[in-house]
């Protein structure tokens, strides 16, 4: 990690993530900018404190010193993200400190020929509006400077020698100069400000419609693939009716609980089972009619019931009952016939062992 970046690190809001909106990001630009001119600041005022110690100047010094602590106080506003707060308590001594300049040299009985290049340090701040507000304020800071520049050198007494040349033809260069200088780097500072900006935000516009192209691109994606999904699953489920259809019965969707359609398979499969339950009930009431037509047409004929066979149906139960009737009216019959001659063992009709119905119990 170089030095750059080790005092971007320790005066500036951390980076913002990949989700954040132009004007974060502008921010942390500002306060970028902002940390970086407030070492400057902080540098200059201190290469100005030997100067005050060798000429014993303590009030200087005592300047100085308030002035570099108040540039800490900016920092810890950076960092903490009021670039506004940083920005105002920057300007503060910046342009309060320049005014007080002034009003000193007025103190004095008016600036001299050599105090001139003091007008030209208001570009100073201008410099330091454009690193912490927005475009229009350094515009409307720009415009102060030149008033205080031309209001101080026309209407406010000056010494002697600054006076004299007043009355000369470069009067016009004297006043002119700062007012120039302050104008020029006023109004570049606005417009790079304002181009920086644009291209910001376009960049930043740029980006959105390159995000929304790759979800767009993404979203086309997962439709397509739910698409072939919802087919494929649409062909299970008409593979699985026509299956059923052509006599199959346990043909079945072969649909899991994470598929898309999982909800139609599972009803589609209740619906088959039903369907199913109702197509053996339906044949095993069939099967009970035609057993029932059965020991009719036998019980008119009186044929012998134990002709006939086992149906598979409730109605064994009826024709076991009607076997075991019968076969107790022939023992009762055989017992009143021979009441005077009793029978021998081979003599009494044993009864017939019926088939066992698949699933009777024992």
């Amino acid at each position: 990690m170089n030095l750059t970046n080790f005092w971007f690190d320790l005066t500036c809001p951390p980076e913002p993530d990949a989700n954040a909106s132009v004007e974060q990001r502008i921010g942390i630009n500002r306060a970028r900018q902002a940390s970086a001119l407030l070492f400057w600041l902080i540098l200059v005022a201190i290469f100005a404190i030997p100067t005050a110690l060798l000429n014993n100047q303590p009030p200087l010094l005592i300047i100085l010193t308030i002035t570099i602590a108040f540039y800490i106080v900016a920092i810890v506003a950076n960092r903490a993200g009021r670039l506004r707060t940083a920005g105002i308590i920057t300007m503060i001594f910046l342009e309060g400190g320049f005014i007080l300049a002034l009003l000193n040299l007025q103190a004095k009985g008016g600036p001299e020929t050599s105090d001139l290049p003091t007008f030209m340090l208001l570009v100073e701040s201008c410099i330091a509006s454009a690193a912490f507000f927005t475009p229009g304020w350094t515009v409307v800071l720009t415009i102060t400077n030149c008033v205080i520049v031309f209001a101080y050198l026309m209407a406010l007494p000056k010494a002697h020698d600054l006076a004299a040349l007043m009355q000369t033809a470069a009067a016009y260069d004297v006043v002119s100069r700062p007012i120039l200088l302050i104008v020029v780097v006023g109004f570049t500072l606005t417009s790079f400000s304002m181009g920086w900006l644009r291209e910001l935000r376009r960049a930043d516009h740029a980006e959105v419609i390159i995000d929304i192209d790759r979800r767009e691109l993404a979203s086309k994606d997962e439709e397509l693939v739910m698409k072939r999904q919802l087919e494929d699953e649409m062909q299970q489920i008409l593979v699985a009716l026509n299956t059923f259809a052509n006599g199959d019965l346990n043909a079945r969707t072969p649909i899991k609980q994470n598929n898309i359609l999982f909800r139609v398979g599972y009803s589609v499969n209740n619906l088959l089972s039903r369907v199913q339950s109702s197509y053996a009930e339906r044949a095993q009431q069939e099967k009970t009619l035609r057993a029932i037509k059965m020991l009719a047409a036998a019980i008119e004929q009186k044929a012998s019931l134990q002709q006939i066979g086992w149906t598979g149906t409730p109605i064994d139960d009826i024709i076991r009952a009607y076997r075991n009737a019968s076969l107790e009216r022939d023992v009762q019959q055989r017992l009143t016939t021979h009441t005077h001659s009793p029978l021998t063992v081979e003599q009494v009709p044993r009864p017939s062992i019926s088939p066992r119905r698949p699933g009777a119990t024992k």
